[in-house]
């Protein structure tokens, strides 16, 4: 039996079942924002993935399509997930 994701059925083929994907909702893209020396803002960075997430937003991303992820070491990355994830934004 062939069903579709719109009414909830499953898709069956010859060699699987696959079932719908299960939306998530919105996710926020953040900027990266930077104090006057072009160091992290952290505070900021924490305060506006809470505002995001308090708005409505499902998940924010990090590195993602604003292009920090190019510019971004690897030891600021893990910095920047320490710190969201300290403030509860995981």
């Amino acid at each position: 039996m062939a069903g579709n994701a719109s009414n909830g059925n499953v898709y069956e083929t010859g060699l699987f079942v696959m079932q719908p994907a299960k939306r998530f909702g919105l996710s926020c893209a953040l900027a990266l924002p930077l104090a006057k020396q072009f160091d992290i803002d952290y505070v900021r960075l924490k305060a506006h993935a809470r505002r995001c997430l308090q708005a409505g937003c499902s998940s924010v991303t990090v590195f993602g399509t604003t292009g920090e992820g190019a510019s971004v070491s690897l030891a600021e990355r893990e910095q920047i997930l320490d710190a969201l994830s300290a403030a509860g934004v995981d």
